[in-house]
């Protein structure tokens, strides 16, 4: 996709309505920032809001 095509889809009106549907689903779950959500089969979870070293989070084994 070259810059022209690029800044057409990005100033689409498809695209600045998913933006703001996103914005506006985000709102519902993050009270701080940053907050680290995880998504499975269409349900949100809040892993972590504020900051937080990556280490304290990762997944160990």
């Amino acid at each position: 996709m070259d810059k022209k095509q690029f800044l057409e889809v990005f100033h689409s009106q498809s695209i600045k309505k998913e933006s703001q549907e996103t914005f506006t689903l985000a709102q519902q779950y993050a009270s701080s920032y940053p907050t680290l959500l995880a998504e499975k089969t269409g349900n949100l979870y809040i892993l972590e809001q504020g900051y937080v070293p990556f280490g304290a989070i990762q997944k160990t084994n």
